[in-house]
């Protein structure tokens, strides 16, 4: 058994299996990694899973004022290392995922507009965001690497060619993920299913 562990983008996944293991979806509308946190015991360790695929800290920065981010970033370390700790503890193998990037702006305007913000010196609501889930992916990739852990780039699959999620990826509501993210997502985790071989 796979729990996979998260919030919105997780809670719309329809995926029932992987490497032949049977996929309990424990994704939650709106939460942030202190609430996967609170939940942790009875989503993933009461299940006695094989592994837990630890994916959303988004919610983080986008329910945060930006003032808080260098906070939330911290927190977000805090609690994944914590998470991680407890299931190993327990005998489940945790799996890291990236997370996912917004797109740019939706429309001509948008991008405009963030373009006048570049010029001023000023971020764009897009390009903060994008700026700590890029950070804090670059430090979940260090802590895997340094932990022995698996890693699930799921940024790389919807942004391949740079920062911005493509857009054939997004809903238009420019953050959630459509149908065809998911079948990418899917397609990845079917090239990369040795991370969840017994």
């Amino acid at each position: 058994m796979i729990v996979v562990l998260g919030a919105s983008y997780v809670n719309s996944w329809p995926i029932s299996q992987i490497a032949g293991l049977i996929v309990v979806n424990a994704g939650v509308d709106g939460h942030e990694t202190r609430d996967m946190m609170a939940r942790f015991e009875k989503d993933v360790l009461a299940r006695q899973p094989h592994y837990v695929l630890i994916w959303g800290f988004i919610n983080d920065y986008t329910r945060n004022p930006a003032d808080k981010h260098p906070q939330m970033a911290k927190a977000i370390e805090q609690r994944i290392t914590e998470m991680v700790d407890k299931a190993l503890a327990r005998g489940i193998q945790p799996v890291l995922a990236t997370e996912v990037t917004l797109p740019a702006a939706p429309t001509a305007w948008g991008e405009f507009t963030a373009s006048i913000f570049r010029t001023m010196g000023r971020t764009s609501y897009q390009d903060r965001i994008n700026t700590q889930v890029m950070n804090t992916n670059r430090w979940l990739k260090q802590f895997a690497a340094q932990r022995k852990l698996g890693v699930l780039d799921l940024q790389q699959a919807l942004a391949p060619e740079g920062v911005y999620r493509e857009r054939e990826y997004s809903m238009p509501d420019g953050s959630h993920l459509n149908p065809a993210a998911y079948a990418a997502l899917t397609r990845l985790v079917e090239t990369q299913k040795g991370l969840f071989s017994k």
